[in-house]
């Protein structure tokens, strides 16, 4: 698969994500079943393909400080996020704090996964 066509899925594929976690901020709880899914489901995918296209650059050269250092801050934004986002979905009334560090790490995670995606797949 060549690179355009992979950065393409990216931002097809964090378009997606933005896009429902928008949705599901203004629809309020309970969250609708099936919006849910995809955002949590997307996000994993987005998690998933992140360790594919590392472990594979890896192997055909050793990984810079800058690469390795932009994938430990993606997965752990990413993971942040995700942890918070089911904390948020699954209590009925999560603590403002949880529903602010979601809000804040989707972000700051949608940041750094452009800043890690300019430096793996370009």
């Amino acid at each position: 698969m060549s690179a355009g066509l992979i950065m393409l899925v990216w931002l097809g594929v964090v378009a997606i994500i933005i896009t429902s976690g928008v949705m599901l901020t203004r629809s309020g709880q309970p969250f609708p079943g099936f919006l849910l899914n995809v955002h949590k489901l997307l996000d994993l995918a987005l998690l998933i393909g992140i360790a594919v296209l590392v472990f594979r650059d890896a192997q055909v050269a050793p990984l810079s400080g800058v690469a390795m250092l932009a994938t430990v801050f993606v997965v752990a934004a990413q993971l942040v996020g995700l942890v918070s986002g089911g904390v948020v979905s699954a209590w009925a009334s999560a603590p403002r704090w949880v529903v602010w560090s979601h809000r804040v790490f989707s972000w700051a995670a949608l940041a750094v996964t452009i800043w890690w995606a300019v430096l793996f797949l370009s």
